[in-house]
């Protein structure tokens, strides 16, 4: 799985926010339906803003600073003071993670999970980027293995909810990536054909449906069903597809199985980018 970079935490962290393709949602961070408008909210709003900014710019000790001024003032039962500590929670926890403290993010994403309650997009979105975080904060302290059950439950969040397609299927990538550096194969290529069903929404775009297409094939094609790889590529990802000439009836070639058996690996790079440029669209 490689060491964990902490130059690459900001990207390793928003893994669920929409990908190529999706809808571009707003830069702000969500805030209840009615806040109430007087001068401690309105303390904690900037520090919000002015945390979700610093975070954007990958100033991270700024945006720490920011945010743990505005848990701490973010004090009551209610709104809008718990929906202000989960958001500067959900920040909090990839600001510290990003500066390689993983131990703090969890307990971050911890008492975050605590305000937020599921059913409702938002707050299902809100448990499927904690959730994350604390994946990401596992794999940071290389425990692939722990990393699991978090981003599971990542992936469930927001397949609660058609509108959060792009979401769902960039964890399950994640998930599958995990599950794959694991030795877990067959549960990498349950994870991302559960991701398959939605595939085909608005909201996924061709860029990420092209890498989940890719993929699936380079582990259909490791466990020796090249023909299914290939009528998924031809479908989803036709430039991927082999020339006809090359094409064999034949197990691949050792060489060739152990880079499809790696694909979802060496995606990693673009992977990561994509969810980079969205979530700074999407706080």
């Amino acid at each position: 799985m490689g060491g964990f970079r902490v130059r690459d935490a900001q990207v390793l962290l928003l893994l669920v926010t929409a990908c190529a393709g999706a809808p571009e949602p707003s830069a702000q961070p969500v805030t209840p339906a009615a806040p109430v408008h007087d001068a401690r909210a309105t303390r904690v709003e900037a520090l919000l803003a002015a945390g979700h900014a610093a975070a954007a710019a990958q100033r991270w000790p700024d945006a720490e600073a920011s945010l743990r001024q505005a848990v701490k003032n973010a004090y009551g039962f209610g709104a809008p003071w718990s929906s202000y500590r989960a958001d500067a929670l959900n920040e909090l926890g990839r600001s510290v993670l990003a500066q390689g403290r993983a131990a703090e993010a969890r307990a971050a994403v911890d008492e975050a999970l605590l305000l937020v309650a599921p059913g409702q997009r938002d707050a299902d979105q809100r448990i499927s980027e904690l959730q994350t975080t604390r994946a990401e904060a596992f794999l940071a302290e290389q425990q692939p293995g722990s990393a699991v059950a978090p981003f599971e439950a990542a992936a469930q969040a927001t397949a609660r909810h058609p509108e959060l397609a792009a979401a769902q299927l960039a964890v399950s990538l994640r998930l599958a990536e995990t599950l794959e550096a694991l030795g877990r194969r067959q549960d990498a290529k349950t994870a991302l054909e559960r991701a398959l069903r939605v595939v085909r929404r608005p909201e996924v775009g061709p860029s990420l449906a092209r890498r989940l297409a890719r993929a699936l094939a380079a582990l259909y094609d490791a466990s020796g069903d090249p023909a299914r790889a290939r009528a998924l590529l031809a479908e989803l990802a036709p430039g991927d597809l082999p020339a006809p000439e090359a094409a064999s009836v034949a197990a691949p070639p050792a060489a060739e199985s152990a880079s499809n058996a790696t694909e979802v690996v060496a995606m990693q790079a673009d992977f990561r980018a994509c969810y980079r440029a969205a979530v700074e669209d999407h706080a």
